[in-house]
């Protein structure tokens, strides 16, 4: 489950950060809402490094640190979801 929502988790973060409108309290409310529910996520698994940069994420107030910080998150998804896929093979052999 944790790794079926990692994509869904990401792109929330992401359509976040790129949110421009006209409540900025609602932007903000996305953006920690998108980054706690993932840091709880990741937390829940053990995937700590993830867990770290989401709840770093979650600090961020300004949309352009919020940008540049999906890339990093990007490459964590990445490498969790590469230990899960590994979990999973070895646990079908």
């Amino acid at each position: 489950l944790f790794r079926q929502q990692l994509a869904v988790s990401l792109d929330k973060l992401a359509a976040a950060a790129e949110m421009s409108g006209d409540d900025p309290s609602a932007d903000e409310r996305a953006w920690k809402e998108a980054a706690h529910t993932l840091k709880g996520s990741a937390r829940g698994v053990g995937a700590w490094a993830l867990a770290d940069a989401t709840a770093d994420a979650e600090l961020l107030t300004s949309g352009p640190d919020r940008v540049a910080v999906i890339a990093g998150l990007d490459v964590l998804v990445g490498a969790a979801t590469s230990f899960i896929d590994e979990l999973l093979e070895d646990w079908q052999s």
